[in-house]
């Protein structure tokens, strides 16, 4: 353990510190001056040592580790937690022979296993008076390791993320209604399929409203919803023509019913068209009487 870290007041000009987050702020501040630091910039810092020291939440340290590697300052192994802070033999090279074999020792100690030592040893091998392992990709750069790890770390955040979340329950599609026939229902439930927008209850009454608002059925305004093939349909975004052939194809009212039975019955006895049935129709008659044409003939 250190009894303190250096940190340069260059830090604050810094484009890539100033664009952190709070919390990648001040967790880089704690790298650079906790008790667990090396005097080589690597070290191990369990979940457990961050929660305590910054008295966060286990989440709240991944996710500020996520935002400093981002920015390239450091990077983590998920799998042995330790840490290197990329440029910090950078800032603090070794002064004496001394504290140069003691940050070889601090380098050495890096397992094996931890995804950025190879990194690590290419980077500051040199400096350290370490053997320096072959480039195993020419063209590869600093930060492509640290990028890797922010990529590994964001996985496994969004792994748990899903993994907490409760499955989608899915909505099944209430029965089709009894004024509706079963082939426009069908193609209405197949167009909402195909917008990936489910028939709810809540959408089926939105419809019956709409209907009632337009004055026309729930078939007919179903019929113009599938017609058009959009994802919703409100009343007043009807035209005048869809509204006039919704209102051709309206089923009879039973008043109309019983009216045209009454009108029906008459034609029967009299043998004429009823007048209310012309009228309807849009018709105008003349009303000729068998006593009018007698009276005619005689004369």
């Amino acid at each position: 353990m250190r009894d303190y870290g250096k940190i340069f007041s260059k830090l604050w000009e810094s484009q890539d510190f100033r664009s952190m987050s709070e919390d990648g702020r001040t967790l880089v501040l704690y790298l650079l001056s906790c008790r667990h630091g090396t005097i080589a910039g690597v070290f191990r810092i369990p979940d457990g040592y961050a929660c305590e020291d910054l008295q966060w939440s286990s989440e709240r340290v991944a996710e500020g580790f996520a935002n400093v590697q981002a920015k390239g300052f450091a990077t983590r192994c998920n799998a042995t937690k330790w840490v290197w802070v990329a440029k910090f033999l950078e800032w603090n090279p070794p002064e004496n022979p001394n504290q140069r074999k003691s940050a070889s020792k601090v380098a050495s100690a890096i397992p094996v296993e931890c995804g950025w030592k190879q990194a690590f040893m290419r980077a500051s091998g040199e400096v350290l008076g370490l053997e320096v392992p072959a480039e195993s990709n020419p063209s590869g750069t600093l930060s492509e390791p640290l990028l890797n790890q922010y990529q590994e770390q964001k996985q496994e955040q969004e792994q748990k993320q899903e993994e907490g979340k409760e499955p989608r329950k899915r909505v099944s599609a209430p029965p089709c209604p009894e004024d509706v026939a079963d082939q426009v229902w069908n193609d209405f439930l197949h167009l909402r399929k195909t917008k990936k927008a489910p028939v709810s209850a809540t959408v089926l009454d939105g419809a019956k409203s709409e209907a009632t608002k337009a004055g026309i059925t729930l078939e007919a305004f179903l019929r113009i919803w599938c017609l058009r093939g959009s994802q919703g349909l409100e009343a007043s975004w009807l035209k005048p023509h869809e509204l006039a052939a919704a209102s051709r194809q309206q089923p009879k009212s039973f008043a109309q019913q019983d009216r045209e039975a009454g009108w029906a019955d008459w034609e029967q006895m009299t043998g004429r068209i009823h007048p209310d049935r012309d009228a309807a129709q849009g018709r105008s008659v003349i009303d000729i009487t068998p006593a009018t044409l007698q009276l005619e003939a005689s004369t």
